[in-house]
């Protein structure tokens, strides 16, 4: 992690060590909070089809979090400008942890109605915390390494991705293991330990010189900036949009159960790991990728099609309505 410029002096004057280690704790800190982005994916169309929650309620609920991350992401970058970025990373950890340690006891609720508005109402809440983790994070890790964002860039995204892969097969596991209330006051419990893991990170000032005149209502309008804004999200919509399917369409057709599901969105998007970081900056990343889908979307759309009109003859005495 060599390269720290003049910049990276106005931001902190670790060392070698200590920098390799507060970039390691933050970057620890992002995935496992990303870990609960997208956690009960696998196992709530389940838990809901048990108590007769319409599978509507799987998208609105699992969705809402991306709400809240949206709005929050916006705030907490204002946040930044006033707020060194430790007390925001810690109040997010913290939020989020306790959050789902709350969310454990909601197996016990019978109203149904209840059930689905404190859910909603906690993935939002979720969402905002995770922003708080996920902003500073990010910009703490461009203060530490400035002459090399798109190595920290990709190693935060990697991180990011991998855990947000490896929340629905942990979920899926800890559901299986022990029910509803088991898969989220355990990640709940870590996560909001990671607080005591974020008072050891040496100080690094993320605060705006004074001199700073940028504004930020400038920086939204922008159209580059704007533009790659929503090109990710249309990506993020499009690697997470079969989530609340998956898993029922997994144990009807397939016969699997909801650890399988958990296990195959974990191979879905566990190779964000490997190709981001050579992948970061790069011309090609483009190509490759276009050149990728055309090659594995038929692979993956072709399979199921073939189930789904078997699935349909089986229902329908073998005979396909023309």
């Amino acid at each position: 992690m060599e390269g720290v410029g003049p910049t990276a002096k106005k931001a902190h004057n670790l060392s070698k060590p200590m920098l390799t280690y507060a970039f390691t704790v933050v970057t620890v800190v992002l995935g496992l909070a990303f870990t609960l982005y997208s956690l009960p994916a696998p196992f709530l169309p389940f838990f809901h089809a048990d108590r007769n929650v319409s599978s509507v309620w799987d998208g609105v609920i699992l969705g809402a979090v991306s709400v809240g991350f949206f709005i929050s992401c916006f705030l907490t970058a204002q946040l930044m400008e006033h707020f060194n970025y430790l007390p925001i990373l810690m109040t997010g950890s913290g939020a989020l942890g306790i959050l789902f340690i709350v969310n454990s006891f909601f197996d016990r609720i019978t109203n149904n109605i209840l059930y689905i508005v404190l859910s909603c109402s906690f993935r939002v809440v979720a969402g905002i915390a995770i922003g708080l983790v996920s902003v500073p994070s990010f910009g703490v890790l461009a203060k530490m390494i400035p002459t090399r964002i798109a190595f920290v860039t990709a190693t935060a995204e990697a991180a990011l991705n991998g855990a947000q892969a490896f929340g629905p097969f942990m979920g899926s596991l800890l559901y299986d293991a022990g029910g509803y209330s088991l898969a989220f006051w355990v990640p709940g419990v870590i996560v909001a330990c990671n607080v005591l893991l974020e008072l050891t990170i040496p100080h690094v000032n993320t605060l705006p010189d004074q001199t700073d005149t940028n504004d930020s209502i400038k920086v939204y309008k922008d159209p580059w900036i704007m533009m790659a804004a929503w090109h990710c999200a249309a990506c993020q919509v499009l690697l997470y949009f079969h989530l609340p399917t998956l898993d029922p369409f997994a144990e009807r057709a397939l016969g699997e159960t909801v650890v399988w599901t958990g296990l195959a969105l974990l191979v879905n998007t566990s190779t964000t790991i490997l190709c981001t970081p050579p992948l970061a900056t790069s011309k090609m990343q483009v190509m490759l990728v276009l050149a990728l889908l055309g090659f594995f979307v038929p692979m993956g759309s072709t399979p199921i099609l073939v189930i789904m009109i078997d699935v349909y003859k089986l229902r329908n005495g073998g005979e396909i309505s023309v």
